[in-house]
C-alpha cells in the first residue's frame, strides 16, 4: 500500500468517526451546554456564541463587539462560550443548545450530511490556518524531506492528504510522527521535530513566542490544499424562525470585525478583561495572524464573511476525494450570504 493511500485512508478514519458521534452518539457531557443565561436590558435577546476551543486571539473581535456595545446596538446580550472543538460547538448547535457557534467550515459540512440541520451564515475565515512549522529552512514542501514532521491526523488528515497528493510528495522521504495535538508544540520547541503540522494562529503563533525566534511557514492554502475555515453557525429551522436576530447578530458580527482589524490593540484587551488568564503576547499574535485569513484569493474583493462558490466548491472536493466524505449535502443548505449586511451582498 502506498503511503498517500495510506495518508487517505487515514483521512476518512478519522471523518468516518465523526460522522459516528455527529449520528447521535455524542456523550452527554459534550453535547451538553455549560452556558449560563445571559443578563439582559429591556428589549434585548440574550445569546450565546460557542467558541470552537479555548480563548484565542482570533476571538478578539467578538469581545470587542460586546465592549463597545455593537451587538447591544442589535438588541443583542451576547455571551463568549469556549468549547471542546469545532464538531462539538457544531453539534450544540445542531442540538438547539446554543444559538450561535464559531467553528470549522468542514465540521458544519459533516454534521450537515449526518443529519444535522446546521448552516454557516458567513465564513470569516476563508483561508485555511493548516501550515506546516519549523524552525528550520521550509520554503516548498519537499523542504520536509528528511524531517521528522508531527502530525495529528484527526485534526488536519483531510487537507494533509490534500496537500501530499497534490504535490506529489514521496511520503517515503518524511517520517511522519503521528501525536495528539496537544504534544506538538512542546515537541517542536524542544527540538524533537523538526516540523509540525498545525495551524498558524495556535502553534505557529505560540512557537516562536515560546522558543524565543521566528518560524518559517508552508500554508497549505498557498500549495493546493484550502478549505473554508471558521464562521458563524445556525440551526436551519433558525434560519425559518427568527431571520430577523440572524441579521443583527452578522450586522454586529462584521462591525465588530471591520473595527478590530483597524483596532488591533483594543480588541486584544477586550478579549483579556473576560479572560485575564490568556497571554497577551500569544493572544495578540495569533490574531495578527488572523486577518490575512478573512479571504481567498477568489474573495478578496468581497466583503468579510461573504462566500464565494468556488472556495465552496473547493472545499467541498477536498472532503469528498480525501476526506472519505459521503452523501454531500447541498452547499446551499451549508452556505448563505443572505444574513451579511446589505452592503455585503
Amino acid at each position: 500500500m502506498s503511503q498517500p493511500y495510506r495518508a487517505m485512508r487515514l483521512a476518512r478514519w478519522f471523518l468516518l468517526i465523526a460522522l459516528f458521534t455527529i449520528a447521535g452518539n455524542i456523550t452527554p457531557a459534550a453535547a451538553q451546554s455549560t452556558s449560563s443565561p445571559v443578563a439582559t436590558k429591556p428589549g434585548e435577546t440574550s445569546a450565546v456564541l460557542r467558541l470552537d476551543f479555548s480563548i484565542n486571539g482570533k476571538h478578539a473581535p467578538f469581545a470587542l463587539g460586546i465592549n463597545k456595545g455593537f451587538y447591544a446596538e442589535q438588541g443583542i446580550a451576547l455571551k463568549l462560550q469556549e468549547g471542546r472543538g469545532s464538531l462539538s460547538a457544531v453539534q450544540l448547535v445542531a442540538n438547539k443548545s446554543d444559538p450561535f457557534a464559531f467553528a470549522d467550515s468542514t465540521s458544519v459540512i459533516a454534521i450537515s450530511a449526518g443529519g444535522g440541520a446546521v448552516s454557516t451564515v458567513g465564513v470569516l475565515q476563508q483561508r485555511s490556518p493548516v501550515v506546516a512549522i519549523s524552525f528550520k529552512p521550509l520554503k516548498q514542501p519537499t523542504d520536509l524531506y528528511g524531517m521528522n514532521v508531527g502530525l495529528n491526523p484527526a485534526g488536519v488528515g483531510s487537507l494533509w492528504a490534500a496537500f501530499v497528493a497534490r504535490n506529489n510528495l514521496d511520503l517515503s522521504e518524511i517520517n511522519i510522527i503521528t501525536m495528539d495535538g496537544a504534544a506538538l508544540l512542546p515537541a517542536l520547541v524542544s527540538g524533537r521535530l523538526d516540523a509540525s503540522i498545525g495551524l498558524i494562529n495556535a502553534e505557529g503563533s505560540a512557537a516562536p513566542i515560546l522558543a524565543g525566534k521566528e518560524v518559517n511557514l508552508i500554508y497549505f492554502a498557498d500549495f493546493g490544499a484550502n478549505t473554508l475555515a471558521h464562521g458563524i453557525v445556525v440551526h436551519r429551522d433558525m434560519i425559518r424562525e427568527q431571520p430577523d436576530l440572524i441579521r443583527r447578530f452578522m450586522a454586529a458580527t462584521v462591525k465588530s470585525w471591520d473595527y478590530a482589524i483597524k483596532n488591533k490593540s483594543e480588541a486584544v484587551d477586550a478579549l483579556l478583561a473576560g479572560f485575564p488568564d490568556a497571554k497577551k503576547q500569544i493572544i495578540t499574535r495569533q490574531f495578527d495572524v488572523s486577518i490575512p485569513l478573512l479571504h481567498t484569493e477568489n474573495s478578496k474583493d468581497r466583503p468579510i464573511g461573504f462566500t464565494v462558490d468556488k472556495d465552496i466548491d473547493a472545499t467541498f472536493d477536498i472532503l469528498t476525494k480525501f476526506g472519505g466524505l459521503k452523501n454531500p449535502p447541498s452547499s446551499a443548505d451549508v452556505f448563505t450570504n443572505q444574513f451579511l449586511p446589505a452592503s455585503a451582498n
